[in-house]
Formats: structure tokens, C-alpha cells, sequence
């Protein structure tokens, strides 16, 4: 009997200064009853030392991009804009708390990170724009790709979950999640992908799922080591690093996080 792991997954795009813009898909692979019985219960306990002043601390969802507003110096005079369970990671040692527990739930071992990234000044210099596909079939294809790879090692199937962007953005990604599952990959063949990845949900970020949650805080890290961007000074970078998926061949550029391009022509 096959296994049921659940792939959660989560995007970001930044750029260095104006250049090198990225955009990257990447997040956590978790087998299913771990994540709704040890993770869950390890998360939840990592939010009562975040907020043992607040009553319902379970209910409260962790948000990348609210916490970085949060610990940025500049905002200060503006937090009122984020939701008051937030504000305290202008505290450094709150933002300490909570980054050191994401990282020991993340390094035991139980979860395993992969991902996609597209620097696209690179990518434009070999391949010019209006012959590239969607950006979303490129990351997905890979990841969908290494999903497979990690079931044939693991005897296992699964589930996608990619958090509810908007309606037509969902859309569009369950369009491309279907195109793949119907042509296949480069590597894997359409009868593979459909026996091994069963579907592909859009969970809103208030559903409160543990694998969203921690998936939320990986792309970002992934995308500014792609570019060489500095890093912020909380960040998962390296438990990421240990973290990812490397089939089983020590190639976590491969397996773990793919970044495009790694190809060489005289323009490049």
C-alpha cells in the first residue's frame, strides 16, 4: 500500500534592484498523517510561545509577508497596518522565536523542500521572451516532475495544495496542473503523472493548514539566493538547503530546487 504525501506549495517574485527579476514556486512535501497529527500539534505549540498572552493563538495563521512588514525598521510609524497579532516582530527576539521553531519543525527530517525558479534577465539572453511558454507551466512541470521522481523513492501518491491566489489565477494553474497531467513531462509520462498526483486543491490561507503555513516562508529565501540577493536577517535559508530533495543522487539542483537557466550559450 502506497503512502499519501501532500505537496504544499507557495510563489513569490522579487529582483535585485530593478535587474534579475525571479519568480519562484516552491514548498514542502509532508506525508499526510504526520502533518495532520505531529506537525500540526509541534506548530500549534510553536504559536503558544509566540502569543501565550492570546487565548485562541491556534487560530492564528503565520503570514510571511505580514511579519516581514512587521520586522522592517522603516515601517515602524505604519504597523497599524497589519493585524495587531503581527506587530509584535518588530520585537527581534520574538522574530528570533519564531524563525528558530519553523527551522527545527523543518529539520526533522519529516519534511522535504522542492521547488522552481526563472531568472528571467538570464533566461531572455538565450531565450527571447515571445518563444518561452507560461511561467507557471515551466516551475510546474518541473515540480510535478520531481513530485513523481520523490513518489517511485518513497513508494508513495499524493495531493497538491497551492494556496488561493485569486479566481482567475487558480484557474489558470488548475489549466496548467490538467494540460501536464495529460501530456506529461520531458521525464515522465501523462499515465504516471495521473496514477501518482490524484488532484490539486486551492485552499484559502484561512483554512489554517499547517503545510501552507510553513510553506508561505519558503520561495522568498529561495528566490534572493537564486539572484545573489542579500538575505533578510531572519530567514530559513540553510535549513532549506538541508532540507531539499535531492533524488536520492545528491543533486539537489536537479530534485530540490531547479533554478533556469543552467544552460550555457554565447550570450549567456
Amino acid at each position: 500500500m502506497s503512502d499519501m504525501y501532500h505537496l504544499y506549495l507557495d510563489e513569490s517574485e522579487t529582483h535585485n534592484f530593478g535587474k534579475n527579476r525571479v519568480f519562484t514556486i516552491a514548498g514542502v512535501i509532508v506525508e499526510e498523517n504526520y502533518h495532520n497529527t505531529t506537525l500540526t500539534n509541534e506548530l500549534i505549540k510553536l504559536k503558544s510561545k509566540i502569543w501565550p498572552e492570546v487565548n485562541n493563538y491556534k487560530d492564528i495563521i503565520l503570514h510571511e509577508k505580514d511579519i516581514r512588514f512587521a520586522q522592517n525598521s522603516y515601517n515602524k510609524y505604519k504597523l497599524n497596518y497589519v493585524e495587531n497579532c503581527y506587530r509584535k516582530f518588530s520585537d527581534k527576539n520574538i522574530s528570533q522565536k519564531l524563525y528558530a521553531g519553523l527551522e527545527k519543525l523543518i529539520r526533522a527530517n519529516e519534511i522535504t523542500i522542492i521547488g522552481g525558479c526563472i531568472v528571467f534577465d538570464e533566461l531572455n539572453k538565450c531565450f527571447p521572451n515571445d518563444l518561452l511558454p507560461n511561467r507557471d507551466l515551466i516551475l510546474l512541470q518541473i515540480i510535478l516532475e520531481n513530485f513523481c521522481h520523490f513518489f517511485q523513492m518513497n513508494n508513495g501518491i499524493g495531493r497538491v495544495f497551492y494556496e488561493y491566489i485569486e479566481e482567475s489565477a487558480n484557474r489558470n494553474m488548475s489549466l496548467r496542473f490538467h494540460q501536464i497531467k495529460s501530456t506529461g513531462t520531458m521525464y515522465i509520462n501523462p499515465y504516471s503523472i495521473q496514477k501518482l498526483i490524484l488532484d490539486v486543491n486551492f485552499p484559502y490561507k484561512t483554512s489554517n493548514i499547517s503545510g501552507l503555513q510553513i510553506a508561505d516562508f519558503i520561495p522568498n529565501d529561495i528566490a534572493r539566493n537564486a539572484i545573489k540577493k542579500s538575505t533578510h536577517p531572519f530567514n530559513l535559508s540553510k535549513v532549506i538547503n538541508h532540507s531539499m530533495y535531492d533524488g536520492g543522487l545528491q543533486r539537489k539542483d536537479k530534485y530540490g530546487v531547479k533554478i533556469l537557466p543552467r544552460i550555457t550559450c554565447q550570450k549567456c
